[in-house]
């Protein structure tokens, strides 16, 4: 019986989400990126490969709060499943299925041939489980077939979560793989110059829902990237700059449900600017507005990356950032860092944001939330001049005591 072995490369595609609901609640939920390569041999001949990534798979109408099922092809199939679901020891069972004579034109067997790997993970029901590092899942077959196939699957950027998921946002206390606690970087030389594409330029956005107006947006915005390439036959750390352009393109949801809505920005070539926002409606008297979530979804080739790769960075903080009243407007006039994670900084200047709004016009309206940078121009402004003025008025009566003093000392001279 011949043995087939076969290489799996890393995915460049970007990170896709998919979410199970029930009862208008996500109750599972997966983001990944990678791709599941297969082949298939008769013991004398190769009789085909295939290869195909996770960005260009599907949700399964079927999956459930326990298993995610995602379609690949119409004939490719790779699941995703809660396993050993007691206190403290939750994990992943990952399964594959595929019809062979839908994947393979030269096999004739049509009976669907499922596959599993070994479970992975280590979390509870209040984590999330999360994996950064690219991670190889060999899968072996449950039946006796006539034709010898391997899969094998490359995750990456993998995150996952069962249960109740609030507001479609992944726990905040998440459980690391063991390949992200061990990983060290590759050795590199030094940094080669940033590129800095295109000028800044001040952006207004807006997401609709019928005449209102419910997400307004403006600002200046820089992503700052930091990834691995290679120059001159040498790996080296570059760093490229892209200020979003006044032509990106915006679109959102304002009825994701009562507490969260969202805004996806769209502008480069992949480039990808997302933003939840969160209504947190546990006070009736002081009702809070905030971003839960920023995602970045970037493509090295703007930067012109001897290998261009895509990838996607999330950030979220339980309570939010940049947090305002509803029926109030976040403001930072002051550059600010909005999120730096994972080689990926957000920066803002002149920034402006208002959700859950309920008029039609383009204005931001109600009282303003300032950023403490803001606050602190705003507290040394008065300050200076308080103590400027303080200056004059004792120059003033220095002067005065002095020029009276001289004034009694000429007229005593005088007599």
């Amino acid at each position: 019986m011949k043995i087939v072995i076969f290489a799996v490369l890393l995915a460049v595609a970007s990170a896709k989400k998919f979410s199970v609901e029930k009862s208008g609640n996500t109750c599972a939920m997966l983001v990944l990126s990678g791709k599941v390569d297969a082949t298939a041999s008769n013991g004398t001949q190769d009789l085909g490969s295939m290869s195909l990534p996770f960005d260009s798979a599907t949700l399964i109408a079927d999956s459930n709060c326990t298993l995610i099922k995602l379609n690949l092809t119409s004939s490719v199939e790779v699941w995703f499943q809660l396993d050993g679901a007691t206190a403290g020891a939750q994990q992943i069972q990952p399964i594959a299925k595929f019809t062979p004579v839908d994947v393979f034109p030269k096999v004739n067997e049509t009976a669907d041939v499922v596959f599993t790997a070994d479970a992975f993970g280590s979390f509870s029901t209040n984590q999330s489980f999360l994996c950064k590092a690219s991670v190889d899942h060999a899968f072996t077959t449950q039946q006796v077939t006539p034709v010898n196939f391997t899969l094998q699957a490359t995750t990456d950027q993998l995150q996952i979560q069962f249960g109740n998921i609030v507001n479609g946002s992944f726990s905040s206390d998440t459980s690391e793989c063991d390949q992200d606690k061990t990983s060290t970087p590759q050795p590199t030389s030094t940094a080669a110059p940033t590129t800095v594409l295109p000028p800044q330029q001040d952006i207004s956005l807006n997401v609709t829902n019928g005449n209102v107006t419910c997400i307004l947006m403006k600002g200046f915005f820089t992503i700052s990237v930091t990834f691995e390439d290679t120059v001159a036959g040498k790996k080296v750390n570059r760093t490229g700059d892209l200020n979003i352009p006044a032509d990106a393109v915006a679109s959102g949801n304002c009825t994701l449900n009562a507490t969260v809505e969202s805004m996806q920005i769209l502008f480069g070539n992949g480039w990808e600017l997302d933003f939840l926002f969160s209504k947190d409606v546990s006070s009736s008297d002081d009702t809070s507005v905030s971003i839960s979530e920023i995602s970045v979804t970037y493509n090295t080739a703007a930067f012109k990356a001897a290998s261009p790769v895509t990838k996607n960075v999330t950030m979220e903080k339980k309570g939010g950032f940049l947090k305002t009243n509803l029926g109030g407007y976040y403001q930072c006039n002051a550059n600010s860092t909005c999120i730096d994670e994972s080689g990926v900084k957000l920066t803002t200047t002149d920034f402006k944001y208002q959700a859950f709004r309920t008029k039609s016009d383009g204005n931001f309206y109600g009282s303003i939330a300032e950023c403490p940078a803001d606050e602190e121009t705003s507290s040394v402004v008065p300050i200076a001049v308080g103590a400027a003025l303080a200056g004059l008025v004792l120059i003033v009566l220095i002067a005065y005591l002095i020029g009276r003093r001289r004034s009694r000392k000429s007229g005593y001279e005088s007599v």
